[in-house]
Formats: C-alpha cells, structure tokens, sequence
C-alpha cells in the first residue's frame, strides 16, 4: 500500500512506525496464521482462486455476486453497457493503478535505503516518480503456495478479523468479477492515529503463476463518510501486492506502504528505538541464535576463547595470524618494538577504555531510568562522567556458559552475518592478540540512518570466569572512508560489555551503548 498518512507527525516517527509494522506482517503475522490448518488449506486456497479469476459464462460465476468479467482483461467503459459511467470511471482508474503497480514492482532499487531486515525478508525505502514523499516496498519469503498467500490478503473478513491493523476491512460494491470497492479504517498505529478511506481495488494473475492487486484512494462519501476523529488518507496509484512463486510450497510477496523521512530525530524517539533494539538483543536475537546446535557448540566455544586468549609462544598460537601478545595484559608500547608508534597510541587508547568500561560496569546505577524490561532483562538510560548525553546500560541473562555467549557477540564473520543491525562488521587489522580495528557499519535502525566508524576493540579475561571488551572510535580513513550518505558517529571511551557467570549453564551480559548518534 503506498498512502499519504496525512496529519502532523515527525516523518522520523512515521517511518520508523510504518516501517516497523511491515517487518511485523513478515516476520509474525503471517507466520502466526499459517500455522493454522484451515489457513493453510490447499483445496480452499484454490478454490478462492477460481472464484475470484471465473471466466464468462463459467460454472464458477454462478458462485458469485459479481458480473462476469475476466480479471486478466483491461475493461474499456464501451464493453460494459450496464455499469454506471462512475464505476467505469473508477475501474479505469484502478487498471491504471495496476500498470504503475508493475511498473513499480519492476523497476531497480537502486539508491534505495534498507531499513530493516530479517532472513528472507527486507524493507526498503526510495522514491517512485510522481510521488513527492518516499515510500516503503517491503518483500518477504512466505513458507506457502501462492494461492494460499493470496487467499488471506485479499479475503476482506479475513483481513478484519485477523490483521491487527484494522478496524474495518469491507467490500461495499463488487462492480465487476475482477472490480471492487473497500472501505477500510486502520487502528491507531504507534503515534498514528486511525485513517480511513474508500479505495476501488483490482486483481489479476501475473507472470510465472503468481498473482497481484492494486488499490487506490477514491473521492466517495457514499461507502463511507469521514468520520469524527479519522483523518482521511489518500492512496495514489501503484499501491498493492505482487506474489511470485519461488517453488511449490514457497512464495516471495511484495507491496508497498508510504515513508517520507523528512524531519530531525526527537531525542525521545531516539531512546525509544534504541532502547528497543537493545531489548530486542536480548529478547530475541539471542534465544533465537541459541536455538541453533552449531552456536551452542561448547567444544567451538572454548577453542575460540582458547584462541582468543592463547599465551605467547602456545601452540594455540600457530593457529591464529595475530602477534603473540597475551590479552590480559596492559601492553605499554616499549614491549613491543615491532609495532608502529600510531599502533601503540591506538592500544593504550583501547586500554584506557577499558579501564573505563570497568568503572562504568562497577558504577551504580541510581537515578536511571528503567526504560524497558522483561524478566532477566533491564534496559537503564543514565549520565556517565565526562559523557553529556544520556546513555544506555543494558543486561540480559542467557542460558549458556559465559565461552559460547562470548564467542558469539566477538566473531565478526557471525555478527555481519545475524545481527540485523549491523550492515557490516569487519576486522581490519589484529594488531597483537588482544588488539584489533574494526570498521562497522550499521543498517537503518527506525528514524536512524545508516552510521559508521572505525574502531580500536580490545578484550580481556574478567573476574569469576567472565570476559570483557571494549571499543571506541579512532580517527582513520585508511580502513574505512566515510562514505555518501553514511553518517560517521562517534564511541567515546567506556563502551563495550561484561559478561560474568551465574553457573555452570547460565551467564549475565552488561553492555554499554555510549555512542554519540551525530546527525
């Protein structure tokens, strides 16, 4: 759906809610639904199908309400006779929406910006032209045949019933077999309050067996006044969905829905969506990590630590490309002639966040404000000395040994790979044992826009058995130049994590997130 929402809210906020609420139908809605036989029926699924693309004259029609027109036909107003000049007016309107729909569906997305994505799913947000606001297209692979997908997005009851985004989801006119008006009402959404509009919505099969729709915004009072308290949308055309098959029982589905991203970001919805997605880490990216046999391998995880920590002149050492310094060192540069000058700088600048990463874990936390928890996990937001802006300390229990968690939240290769938030996360240079720069780059998180920097990451043995590391930010364009439409942030000292036992099966992490956004 692409909308114009209309009304004043913050464009940041209205991205980050749109955005967010396509994610959701992707990654929960259907996933929840299609756990339920009746929804993942076949036989229903095709006979759904069949009443709704009914040749003339077939046996099909009779089981319908609505004129006998072949959806797959571009209807011009001279071969209907018996429909009102009005509602051939609005089914020319709705065939032109579907040829922009295509048009959109086709066109390439560069210089489109990622802001968010899962495995088999993305949410991107660009320009069409003759759109003045940016507009979302999101797409997501669905484990069920096209029909099946087809069937709950275009079956109105369902969609009301079951689809928490509206209020009310209704036919009102079914002009023709392949023609129909809607009237629909969103619940409020976030900091959107409920839309309403009447729409005229067409439907036709579409290449290499899948199907799509479009819908645009009418001017109609006779389905539906404006009513007190709903702002009237408008959806121009080129909005719907298109649903390819990918084989039997998978398809792909892509639509698209409004984002305008003017506007600063308000220091409140900032720490909303931080705070969000540091819970997030821990309320579902871990549980889901550990889910998987491979990431809880306890042998792969004390041969990564044994790595990591291997003392010098070890035979653990002949595995690893670093320098043989041991990690739980402070390294002062005249015991290590071979490195370079700006090198040692950039250790004992690592070395001192440290120490301040320590501080800050040993600090307490009165006067914090908890802004979201769950059990085993609190996200604080606070002021740490010499930082002016507030500042997030987040700690989550995980069930399992302090080696896997560390291994996990350590490897770059894993993190670029499964921390949605990062676009990437990469090693640039181990300069000892202990020492490495990084360059990361994050994916769009909300209203935030892509940030980078380049970083010096140091680690250590911690006491009771645990682990900590640090990173902050280094000034260095020879491992990574800013980049167009990159905003460059910045991490002072003290950001990093804790982790520390519980018990043999159970460990508690702590982590700082300290950096300045910028921009």
């Amino acid at each position: 759906m692409v909308a114009d929402i209309k009304g004043w809210i913050p464009r940041s906020v209205l991205e980050m809610t749109l955005g967010n609420a396509l994610f959701k139908f992707y990654d929960e809605s259907f996933p929840s639904w299609l756990k339920v036989p009746e929804y993942r029926d076949a036989e229903k699924a095709k006979k759904f199908v069949s009443l709704r693309f009914a040749p003339p004259n077939s046996e099909a029609k009779e089981k319908v309400t609505v004129a006998p027109v072949s959806s797959t036909t571009v209807i011009p107003a001279k071969s209907i006779p018996a429909i009102s000049p009005e509602n051939q007016r609005l089914m020319r309107k709705a065939n032109e929406s579907f040829k922009v729909l295509v048009e959109n569906f086709e066109r390439s997305t560069d210089g489109w910006t990622m802001k968010k994505s899962a495995e088999g799913i993305k949410v991107l947000c660009g320009k069409l032209p003759s759109i003045q606001y940016r507009v979302f297209r999101a797409s997501g692979i669905i484990n069920a045949p096209c029909e099946v997908v087809f069937r709950l997005v275009m079956d109105a009851d369902f969609t009301e019933k079951n689809n928490a985004n509206y209020k009310f989801f209704q036919v009102k006119e079914s002009i023709v077999q392949s023609h129909e008006i809607l009237y629909i009402q969103t619940n409020p959404l976030g900091p959107i309050s409920p839309r309403d509009q009447v729409q005229i919505r067409t439907w036709k099969r579409f290449k290499g067996g899948g199907f799509a729709a479009t819908a645009c915004s009418i001017e109609s009072n006779k389905y539906g006044k404006p009513r007190s308290g709903i702002v009237r949308a408008h959806t121009p055309l080129g909005g719907g969905f298109v649903i390819v098959p990918l084989d039997e029982k998978r398809c792909q589905m892509t639509n698209f829905m409004v984002a305008d991203i003017k506007g600063w970001i308000p220091r409140s919805v900032l720490e909303m969506t931080l705070g969000n997605a540091l819970f997030k880490f821990y309320d579902e990216s871990f549980p889901s990590w550990l889910k998987v046999p491979e990431y809880r391998d306890a042998e792969k995880a004390k041969k990564f630590v044994s790595l990591r920590f291997a003392p010098p002149n070890s035979e653990a050492k002949e595995k690893v490309t670093v320098a043989p310094v041991s990690s739980t060192t402070v390294i002062p540069a005249k015991s290590i002639p071979a490195i370079s000058p700006e090198n040692q700088r950039l250790m004992r600048k690592a070395n001192e966040s440290f120490k301040v990463l320590v501080e800050n874990f040993e600090r307490s936390t009165d006067g914090w404000t908890m802004k979201k928890s769950a059990e085993g996990i609190k996200v604080l937001c606070g002021k740490l000395p010499s930082i002016q802006y507030r500042v997030f300390r987040a700690s989550g229990i995980i069930n399992a040994p302090c080696e896997v968690v560390f291994r996990l939240v350590m490897d770059a290769d894993f993190t670029e790979k499964n921390n949605a938030n990062y676009k990437f996360f990469q090693v640039k240079e181990s300069i000892v044992q202990s020492h490495e720069i990084l360059y990361i780059q994050t994916n769009p998180l909300g209203p935030i826009s892509p940030r980078d920097q380049v970083q010096i990451r140091t680690w250590k043995r911690f006491k009771g058995g645990g682990f900590a590391a640090t990173a902050c930010s280094i000034e260095s364009n020879k491992y990574g130049k800013p980049r167009s439409g990159i905003v460059r942030a910045h991490t002072p000292l003290g950001g990093g994590f804790v982790i520390v036992p519980l018990d043999e099966k159970r460990c508690q992490m702590t982590n700082f997130m300290v950096a300045d956004i910028k921009g």
